[in-house]
Order: structure tokens, then sequence, then C-alpha cells
């Protein structure tokens, strides 16, 4: 087997912890980032959904009355 000296058990490991590897600085930098990915993404959908949506009401609104 290989070299197991940098195993930690799962038991062992608390996930909850403090950690120092990281700043306060770096977690905002990182959630800058992924709040700009998002809307990156998600802009275009949502126009397009906007844009469908009013152009259904637009039709239903002027439809003849029978």
């Amino acid at each position: 087997m290989g070299n197991t000296d940098n195993v930690v058990d799962i038991e062992d490991f608390n996930f909850e912890g403090e950690r120092d590897e990281t700043t306060f600085i770096i977690h905002m930098l990182a959630g800058s980032i992924a709040g700009l990915m998002e809307h990156v993404a998600m802009y275009p959908i949502d126009t397009i959904k906007v844009y469908r949506n009013n152009k259904f009401r637009f039709i239903c609104k002027h439809q003849p009355k029978d």
C-alpha cells in the first residue's frame, strides 16, 4: 500500500472547526465571484422568461371578444 501518514479518519475530522487557512477577504472574494457567475449565467434565461411572460400577457389581453 501507499503512504498513509497524512490520512485522517472521518470520525476524527472536524468539519465545522475553525480554519485558519483562509481569511475573511478570501471568503468575500469567493462570494463575490460566485454571485457574479450566478448573474452571468441566469440573466439571459431570466430575460427570456420575462419576455415570454409579457408577450403571453399581451396576446391574451388583446384577443378579440366574441
